[in-house]
């Protein structure tokens, strides 16, 4: 069996710092709002993909 180092903890925390860094209008209450984060990511509308 293998034995887990935490890392992939460290790498879901460094995320969550970026969102909070790029959406801290997402965070309410310490946890994520993803609804609120879908309507910003869609724009308000549509399918919700762009193309860039």
């Amino acid at each position: 069996m293998e034995k887990l180092n935490g890392t992939s903890m460290d790498l879901i925390q460094e995320n969550v710092k970026k969102l909070k860094e790029i959406f801290p209008e997402i965070f309410i209450e310490g946890r994520i709002d993803f609804d609120l984060l879908r309507q910003i990511c869609r724009g308000g509308g549509g399918t919700g993909f762009r193309e860039f």
